[in-house]
């Protein structure tokens, strides 16, 4: 089961990573902190998933998504507008 779940989150993260490409708040990232963002936001996604169905899915799939979707927007966008600490630009040299 964890190898299928570890697969899930490398796959869905890839997805992640290009769509967050295409917005303008990840311009001038560092590819690495775009592909980190990515691979947590993924995880938080199968984490949700995983919660939901060990509990007899007490939401709606639409109150999950958008649950979901309102994480993502808003720790995504505050993350990127963010300036990089000293040790981040510091690393990508």
């Amino acid at each position: 089961m964890h190898g299928v779940m570890d697969l899930g989150v490398a796959h869905l993260a890839r997805g992640i990573e290009k769509r967050l490409g295409t917005i303008q708040a990840t311009e001038g990232m560092p590819q690495v902190r775009v592909q980190t963002v990515a691979h947590a936001l993924s995880g938080a996604l199968f984490s949700m998933l995983t919660w939901w169905l060990d509990r007899g899915m007490p939401e709606s799939p639409d109150a999950m998504d958008d649950l979901y979707h309102q994480l993502v927007w808003s720790g995504a966008i505050a993350v990127f507008q963010r300036p990089l600490s000293k040790a981040s630009r510091a690393a990508n040299r």
